[in-house]
């Protein structure tokens, strides 16, 4: 904690009150922290008694300082979702922004905690990517026009604190998610044996991502699998897999859709139909009865 005098509104209590018994009161009556704003600041009350702290001498409160809690940057953004996005800290102590990509519009809400709540950001230094910029809200924001990487410096105002934090941004050129596999009428399997991919001997593998950002996430979106099949979700970084696998216990053909989504273009309300952020592919699978024993 660090006393500051409070530039925006001091605390608040009367002048003076006679005698020190009547000081004491006071004191039991503000409520402590009285005009600090919101942000954890306490108030500090000193008293003058022009007559050497007798009771009855005319006490006047001499101080208005408020203490807030010391600014600090915090490893985090908020997408337009409303989403919170964890950022990653390198070696160094730089705070790297989630990915951008090019012609895509690009927000992210950066975050700092103490002070006295009332926050004003500016760039300090380095060069911000082409096509984005920083607003006094700390809200980075704009459509990159070109790939390319930055490091810059923010400062932030609260109270008497001024620090400041360095950012790393990467701006990527547009790669489409793809989804596999991309036949939609999957090999069959047979009634009583467990359901491989016949081209790997493994359980069939359904797969989402490879594009720019990610992660990703795949899952069955509508429509039934065979009765003895499954699915297991595995979301990633670069593909999110769901492994199809089990006995089938009943033969016939089923039709169900898998839908893949590139999450981070969900926290930025995106859809972006050339880089696929959003995939939903109708799949059908037969299960044969076999040989006759």
């Amino acid at each position: 904690m660090h006393a500051l005098t409070s530039t925006h509104q001091p605390c608040s209590w009367p002048a003076s009150r006679p005698g020190l018994a009547g000081a004491a009161a006071m004191l039991a009556a503000v409520a402590f922290g009285a005009g600090c704003g919101d942000e954890g600041g306490e108030c500090e009350r000193n008293i003058d008694c022009n007559q050497d702290g007798k009771q009855n001498g005319e006490c006047a409160w001499n101080t208005k300082t408020c203490v807030y809690p010391e600014l600090t940057f915090e490893a985090e953004g908020i997408a337009p979702s409303g989403s919170v996005l964890s950022l990653e800290t390198d070696s160094t102590g730089r705070l790297l922004l989630p990915l951008a990509v090019v012609d895509v519009p690009y927000q992210v809400s950066l975050t700092v905690a103490g002070g006295d709540g009332l926050y004003t950001w500016s760039h300090l230094a380095g060069d911000l990517v082409a096509g984005l910029s920083l607003g006094s809200d700390g809200v980075l924001s704009g459509t990159p026009s070109e790939a390319a990487g930055a490091c810059v410096t923010f400062q932030v105002l609260s109270a008497e604190y001024e620090p400041t934090q360095e950012y790393c941004l990467n701006v990527s050129d547009r790669i489409a998610n793809r989804m596999l596999p991309e036949q939609l009428t999957l090999p069959a399997g047979t009634l009583g044996q467990p359901y491989l991919d016949p081209a790997t001997g493994n359980p069939l593998e359904l797969r989402m991502g490879g594009g720019t950002t990610g992660p990703y996430r795949i899952f069955l979106h509508s429509g039934d699998l065979p009765p003895g099949l499954g699915v297991e979700y595995v979301p990633g970084i670069d593909d999110a897999i769901g492994t199809l696998s089990g006995t089938p216990g009943e033969a016939g053909t089923w039709s169900f859709t898998i839908r893949g989504e590139d999450v981070m273009f969900e926290h930025f309300q995106l859809e972006d139909p050339e880089l696929q952020n959003v995939i939903e592919r109708t799949y059908t699978l037969t299960i044969e009865a076999g040989a006759a024993r």
